[in-house]
């Protein structure tokens, strides 16, 4: 089976046009109920000129025996003068049902937007499964539809598949 996908990945896959944010940075928790976690920064001086930077970065899950709702939302905007040395921020919503003990479907929407990298809009909506083994840890794949909207007026629309593996390991207790 993993031949598979090692085979699929290595030799299927199309150049990436667009950038690819990493979601699974944030993990879902294993606890039942709700959980979340919300950060706020804001810095502001002016000397010659202003200096303004908000950061937020939030997150709220709701988990049960079958079911997780993941919603992430994050913002970085960082302005000195007239320059933008940030402005983006992007929202991901997941909803992932556990078929069996190591099968998860997942059903997922994103929206995205980085001034600085000539990203007017991006919005995407797709659905997946993964799997935990024992060897490669997480693996998984998804389709999705890719709406992609730049600065400069010019736009894509893409289908795309991933295929993604996640390591981890422990190097010492």
């Amino acid at each position: 089976m993993r031949y598979i996908f090692l085979f699929v990945f290595l030799f299927f896959s199309s150049p990436i046009f667009s950038q690819i944010i990493y979601i699974e940075e944030i993990e879902e928790s294993d606890e039942k109920g709700w959980s979340g976690a919300v950060e706020l920064e804001y810095d502001y001086s002016k000397s010659t000129e202003i200096d303004i930077e908000f950061i937020n970065t939030s997150f709220l899950q709701w988990n049960n025996e079958n079911w997780i709702f993941f919603l992430l939302n994050e913002i970085d905007f960082n302005r000195a003068g007239d320059v933008d040395f940030a402005n983006d921020g992007h929202q991901h919503f997941r909803i992932s049902y556990h078929v069996k003990d190591n099968y998860t479907i997942e059903l997922f929407a994103q929206n995205q937007h980085d001034l600085v990298h000539n990203i007017e809009n991006r919005g995407l909506a797709g659905l997946g499964m993964r799997t935990k083994l024992p060897v490669l840890d997480i693996i998984g794949v998804s389709a999705f539809y890719e709406y992609e909207e730049l600065v400069d007026a010019l736009s894509n629309e893409d289908v795309r598949l991933s295929v993604y593996n996640q390591l981890s390991f422990n190097i010492s207790e």
